[in-house]
């Protein structure tokens, strides 16, 4: 493996973890008032990463048992092939779908509550349909 796919992966993983971070405070809201905001910091941070670092051994075992160039040999080969990989890999596409959609939704949150700091943000359906 080249430093350049290390970085790259690594890049990945970061990144995915921290797009978790709006979760701290839309949890927060849904909190009693006397919880602990360190306490909700570290929980969720330790979910991110156990299941982060899950994921990616789970796919450097595979790349290491699967060497296929392709994610979808790999993933087809590693269920026997088939009906089941086809499903498989439809239903984690669909998972990640609707994540990055909440994800990106959190993160377009975060920006508008930081530029209404700054700017004057009209409150109308075509503001909000950009």
């Amino acid at each position: 493996m080249s430093l350049a796919s290390f970085l790259a992966g690594t890049s990945v993983a970061v990144t995915f973890a921290l797009t978790y971070a709006t979760a701290v405070s839309g949890y927060s809201r849904c909190l009693p008032s006397d919880a602990s905001g360190r306490a909700v910091f570290w929980w969720t941070a330790a979910g991110v990463f156990l299941s982060s670092t899950f994921c990616c051994a789970v796919g450097v075992l595979l790349a290491a048992k699967f060497a296929a160039a392709d994610v979808f040999q790999s993933a087809s080969a590693a269920l026997g092939g088939g009906a089941l990989a086809t499903v498989v890999l439809v239903v984690t596409s669909l998972g990640l779908v609707v994540t990055n959609m909440l994800n990106l939704y959190g993160g377009m949150l975060n920006l508008i509550t930081g530029l209404s700091t700054f700017v004057k943000i009209s409150n109308s359906f075509r503001t909000r349909a950009r």
